[in-house]
């Protein structure tokens, strides 16, 4: 912290990050808000992924408007599915790949 513009409020707000979100015995540890980086570049999160994958569906910039409706219902069913499947334990687990490099 050797550009921090106020060195006691800096010091208090390093402890409070500490304290709350990386120490041991943390509430918040990085287990629950930190992750792995996605090893695929172009994709880095789920609304992306998301976004990708709907935006896929058209085949031009301007749909009509039943198509665009079609679409919409089709992504309603698939992600209501989802959620069931959740809902109900049917998920996928995803599983840690043990990195062969350090």
């Amino acid at each position: 912290m050797a550009t921090c513009p106020n060195e006691k409020y800096g010091h208090i707000f390093s402890d409070y990050v500490l304290k709350t979100y990386i120490e041991p015995e943390c509430p918040f540890p990085p287990e629950m808000w930190a992750q792995e980086p996605n090893t695929n570049p172009r994709i880095t999160n789920g609304p992306e992924s998301f976004h990708r994958t709907y935006n896929g569906k058209f085949h031009s910039a301007h749909p009509p408007t039943h198509v665009v409706i079609q679409i919409l219902k089709e992504t309603q069913m698939q992600t209501r599915s989802i959620i069931q499947s959740v809902n109900n334990g049917r998920v996928k687990k995803m599983y840690k790949v043990q990195s062969t490099h350090h």
